[in-house]
């Protein structure tokens, strides 16, 4: 069964902020589940297509299974979520199953696997510290969109426009010819989470790093993203760096540079993407 799965359009992403400091957030790009059953709905068939739910050591695993009508069998595919943040009512776990089966229709059919090229998202946009020093967006209600986005011939995204659609402000451009908010001081577009450009082999990052970068905070949002641990981001990285081609080297983690983490993010996560690991 050969299926090709459509990329995801603007309306089908969400954009979630991370990160906010003196200079402006970082965002990250997602899909909901409704999306993915809506996916799945389109291209298998409503009846051709299920998902379970199980508990294992303590985490929520979803399998997801679709019909194969030429092997004449179920092909399942599972992952585990990870709960959300307590809101007070009681949402961890709903949250916690909604993440679980977006992991498994990724593994499963690879709906939005193309997100894991997003390049790193830097938004211009204002902040302002509250009464205990924590940065915050100046509009705290201020919510973010994809307004563009597109791919290359590697299923890669190679333009990204992101605006506040409350006031038509765009908040980051890339892959194009696109006026950012001139209010603000222009953030530098650095390739991470595995974008590379067309001319891109293996993907160099500049030596200028967003204001405030966190090496830890992205490091575990690294492993939250693709499902590892620590010693498995150390697995990937000596796996990857016995193979020439990949730019991959081995280097102390305690005398890495900021720039050399944000380079070794940028390629295990092209890797990743493109299955490197999952052999």
């Amino acid at each position: 069964m050969v299926v090709e799965i459509p990329l995801l359009k603007a309306e089908d992403i969400e954009v979630k902020v991370k990160q906010i400091t003196e200079k402006g957030a970082l965002a990250l790009l997602y899909k909901t589940a409704r999306t993915d059953m809506e996916i799945l709905d389109r291209v298998f068939g409503i009846y051709n297509w299920q998902c379970d739910y199980t508990e294992i050591k303590g985490n929520l695993y979803c399998t997801i299974s679709i019909w194969d009508d030429e092997k004449k069998q179920w092909i399942h595919k599972q992952d585990c979520g990870i709960e959300s943040r307590e809101d007070g009512e009681g949402n961890e776990k709903k949250g916690e199953a909604s993440d679980a089966f977006k992991r498994a229709s990724t593994k499963c059919a690879g709906i939005g696997r193309e997100l894991y090229t997003s390049p790193f998202i830097w938004l211009n946009v204002e902040t302002a510290q509250d009464k205990n020093g924590k940065w915050q967006l100046k509009d705290r209600f201020a919510k973010f969109e994809v307004s563009e986005i597109g791919y290359d011939e590697n299923r890669h995204i190679d333009r990204l426009v992101i605006v506040n659609p409350k006031t038509g402000v765009t908040a980051f451009a890339y892959g194009l010819s696109h006026k950012v908010n001139e209010k603000q001081p222009r953030q530098p577009k650095l390739s991470a989470k595995g974008s590379v450009s067309k001319t891109d082999t293996v993907p160099p990052v500049e030596s200028k790093l967003p204001p405030n970068f966190d090496v830890k905070a992205t490091f575990d949002e690294f492993c939250a993203e693709h499902n590892i641990v620590p010693t498995e981001f150390t697995a990937w990285r000596n796996k990857a760096s016995q193979d020439p081609k990949t730019g991959v080297v081995v280097k102390g983690f305690k005398d890495m540079t900021p720039d050399e983490w944000l380079d070794l993010f940028t390629k295990l996560s092209k890797l990743a993407s493109e299955g490197y690991f999952n052999e």
